[in-house]
């Protein structure tokens, strides 16, 4: 349950805001939002954002280990839509789950850069309050296919195309520009550089181009650890004798496991392990980098510094590697916010960064506007102030064939996870945290499983299911197959989204059946697309969700 900001915690508020020489004054309008202006500049804001980057990955970054070392580190950080695209959509938009921003997968038809809506973004409310903003690095898969566009509210805007660091970090396009609060068309260039330092570079120049009365946000997404995970040339000999064998890694008996676990046989991948940490040693580096300018400026002691990563990736764990699962290693990340103000400790609160840092980031700047997460600043600020003892945790991707539907909730100590077929896991994770026995048939937790059953199911979003392969029909004979939802509000409205059904055949638009007598043989393909009533609170459009292309063979 979400917590309320006591009084306390208020009074701390105040107390920051004038230690970092801000105050609230008149009121001043922006698209999104209401934004107080300040009388003195506010805090300033670094936020770093990895690539696929796990928790427990900071250590082989002594740089990174060192800043931590003054701020708070929080050790159950989690994505609760860990993949790329809802993730960075959830944060970029300040705080909107994935089903209210509608960036559900990383790809059309539900997912990918062209579908976010941007105008409330990060940036554009931080810019609005008086921010000069810079965002740096990969914005969102599909970016790429926007050609020269920048989102709304970006003073400096680099944004890199991210399929050209997929095969070559040293040489990639990038759009680069400005923005105000309405969107804008950049320039597109070439980078002969190593991406990380052609970055690190960029963040440089405009700290040092920074009016100094003027506070900056500045948000850098670099691509590392995500594959290829090509490390700089000085780093690539580091960590060729390491090899994973940690927590559930080649885990054999998974006959706990639900059925998509068990089916998997990915390849082993463990030399990309020693790829990844050695494309995060620049990054490191950078980082150590920027510290330093912030302080040569005399700006570091007024500067809020947060570090974390889209999702976390699994080495093995459950014989799985990669992302977009609701294990520990997929969904866990890590998160180290360096405050003005706020004494250093580890804090196992269970926060979650993309619903929490834009709430956090609006209450530092006075810029009222409500989303799906919590402020962290009482909990900065407060150590063991009220917080949420539970979250919600969902993937309503249509690309992961069968079994991609699932949801869940974790508190402080369980873990449950319910797919779209019925297949259920649950962990005690004080006692089995690597999640190695799923707990889900003990018959003396029937109880607490409903409990966790009925949390999941309150919080669901919108989804179809996945049709298994669907029956062949035949010319001249009855056919019928049941579209179903996952999740979303009723009345729903059925329509199709793309392609053709076989002659003799219709969709119900209320019911979702499609249905009638075929008359024509042949393979069809379409796709369907579902919108509920329930608006998203983000887009405050409907919420929709569309199918991938389903097959249809018609025999004569």
């Amino acid at each position: 349950m979400q917590s309320r900001l006591q009084s306390s915690a208020r009074v701390a508020l105040a107390l920051l805001i004038m230690c970092a020489g801000g105050q609230v004054g008149a009121q001043v309008s922006s698209a999104s939002g209401t934004v107080p202006q300040a009388a003195q500049p506010p805090m300033n804001v670094l936020l770093i954002l990895t690539d696929d980057q796990r928790f427990d990955t900071v250590s082989r970054m002594p740089n990174l280990t060192s800043l931590a070392a003054k701020g708070v580190t929080f050790t159950s950080a989690y994505m609760p839509s860990p993949l790329c695209g809802p993730s960075r959509a959830m944060l970029f938009s300040g705080g909107y789950r994935e089903q209210n921003t509608g960036v559900l997968e990383n790809d059309l038809p539900d997912g990918g850069a062209t579908i976010f809506s941007d105008k409330g973004n990060l940036g554009a409310m931080l810019q609005a309050a008086g921010y000069r903003t810079q965002y740096i690095g990969k914005w969102m898969n599909g970016y790429e296919g926007m050609g020269r566009y920048i989102p709304p509210g970006w003073s400096k805007w680099v944004g890199r195309h991210s399929y050209s660091t997929i095969t070559k970090w040293q040489e990639f396009d990038y759009t680069s520009g400005s923005s105000n609060q309405n969107s804008s068309l950049g320039t597109i260039a070439n980078a002969n550089e190593y991406t990380t330092y052609f970055e690190r570079d960029q963040i440089l120049s405009f700290l040092s181009s920074t009016p100094a009365a003027q506070p900056f946000f500045v948000l850098w997404a670099p691509s590392a650890p995500h594959g290829r995970a090509t490390g700089a040339p000085e780093d690539l000999q580091l960590f060729s004798d390491y090899y994973y064998r940690d927590r559930g890694y080649g885990e054999t008996d998974r006959s706990d496991k639900p059925s998509w676990v068990r089916n998997s046989h990915p390849p082993d991948n463990e030399v990309f392990v020693q790829h990844q940490l050695q494309s995060l040693q620049s990054v490191d580096r950078s980082i150590a980098d920027v510290v330093a300018r912030l302080k040569s400026l005399g700006r570091y002691d007024n500067t809020l510094i947060v570090f974390t990563s889209d999702n976390g990736y699994l080495w093995g764990e459950h014989g799985l590697w990669g992302k977009d699962a609701p294990y520990e290693e997929s969904m866990r990340v890590p998160f180290i916010v360096v405050m003005p103000g706020v004494a250093p400790r580890t804090d196992a609160s269970l926060v979650t960064p993309s619903l929490d840092l834009g709430p956090t980031l609006f209450e530092l700047a006075g810029i009222s506007k409500k989303t799906d997460g919590t402020s962290l600043v009482s909990l900065l600020k407060l150590p063991g102030a009220p917080w949420r003892t539970d979250f919600f945790f969902e993937c309503t991707t249509s690309a992961g064939g069968n079994d991609a539907i699932w949801a869940g909730v974790r508190d402080g100590r369980w873990k449950y996870v319910r797919y779209w077929n019925g297949e259920e896991e649950l962990y005690d994770l004080n006692a089995d945290p690597y999640e190695l026995t799923s707990r889900h048939k003990d018959s003396t937790l029937n109880t607490l499983k409903a409990s966790l059953l009925a949390r999941t199911q309150q919080q669901l979003g919108l989804a179809i299911l996945p049709p298994r392969v669907p029956p062949n029909g035949n010319v001249g004979a009855s056919y019928s197959l049941a579209m179903k939802t996952w999740g979303g509000k009723a009345p729903f409205q059925w329509t199709i989204a793309s392609g053709q059904l076989p002659p003799g055949l219709a969709l119900n638009l209320s019911t979702g059946v499609i249905q009638g007598v075929p008359n024509k043989a042949g393979t069809y393909q379409f796709s369907v697309r579902v919108t509920d009533s329930a608006p998203a609170a983000q887009t405050g459009k409907p919420r929709t969700f569309v199918t991938r292309p389903v097959t249809l063979i018609v025999k004569s």
